[in-house]
């Protein structure tokens, strides 16, 4: 992900927090700061949700063939729109 921003010419950086030691770690979640987080947030996004439809499109695959079908569940929050037949919403 980093070396994609790089590449793009766009400056940001992992959110991190200060622990009880005075380290620095990557904050939970995948937040960025600087300049570009909001891009950086908009690739990753894209990023996640295009591996997904491509892991869960290998099962998937011969759809179109009546004898060769497959039913997949899958538990994510990455799902490309428009990508399932049939969604669940979130629960808060």
């Amino acid at each position: 992900m980093l070396n994609l921003l790089a590449e793009c010419d766009l400056h940001a950086q992992p959110e991190t927090v200060e622990t009880e030691d005075g380290d620095q770690r990557r904050a939970h979640g995948r937040g960025f700061e600087g300049p570009d987080a909001d891009s950086a947030s908009d690739i990753l996004v894209s990023v996640r949700e295009t591996h997904v439809a491509q892991a869960a499109g290998r099962y998937t695959r011969g759809a179109d063939d009546p004898a060769n079908q497959a039913i997949m569940f899958v538990h994510t929050s990455a799902m490309p729109t428009g990508f399932a037949d049939c969604r669940v919403p979130e629960v808060e």
